[in-house]
């Protein structure tokens, strides 16, 4: 996770959706769930629905990518139900590879 906060190198030539100053507050790993807090910051995440369903599926790869962890649940300063974007995109629950359509 912190590698996807620093985002990539430019010799990587991708790029992050993660919005700047955004930063992890903590990491809890319950069965095969990663419950990660990010601060406020990730609620600034203009730029339409698309870089809003970039974002979380990097946060969702890069979690379920630890062994064992099966699905990500993004919190925001402790809040389980989050409202992202100006679509309004609701998180209320802890999601996989397999929820983002991908």
């Amino acid at each position: 996770m912190k590698e996807l906060l620093a985002g990539p190198k430019p010799e990587e030539g991708a790029s992050s959706e993660l919005p700047r100053g955004v930063k992890i507050l903590g990491i809890k790993v319950r069965g095969q769930t990663a419950m990660i807090d990010f601060n406020h910051k990730l609620e600034d995440c203009g730029g339409g629905s698309a870089r809003l369903q970039g974002m979380i599926a990097q946060i969702v790869y890069t979690a379920t990518d630890v062994p064992g962890v099966e699905k990500a649940w993004i919190l925001i300063e402790g809040k389980k139900e989050v409202v992202l974007g100006g679509e309004g995109l609701v998180l209320d629950r802890p999601l996989g590879r397999s929820d983002l359509g991908y």
